[in-house]
């Protein structure tokens, strides 16, 4: 099994170590475990892979919703300016 560091998925996913270690504790980001008990966060790197890929996967851009009529007003005041 190949195993990755907080700081592996701290610089792939753009987030701070800290961070990265809270979403483990929390389960947000799925394979992370501590061969001992309160120790440091190693990660199975095809779970991860795996995880990763549904998650881009998920993201529809033709679900994003549009900007708000509040916001594209604002784009119109600065373009008009």
């Amino acid at each position: 099994m190949t195993t990755l560091s907080v700081a592996d998925l701290a610089a792939d996913l753009h987030l701070s170590k800290a961070v990265v270690t809270d979403y483990l504790r929390t389960g947000r980001i799925p394979g992370g475990f501590q061969p001992v008990q309160n120790g440091r966060w190693l990660i199975d790197a095809t779970t991860y892979q795996q995880w990763k890929t549904e998650r881009i996967a998920a993201v529809d851009p033709h679900r994003i919703e549009p900007r708000s009529a509040r916001s594209r007003a604002a784009q119109t005041r600065r373009r008009t300016a």
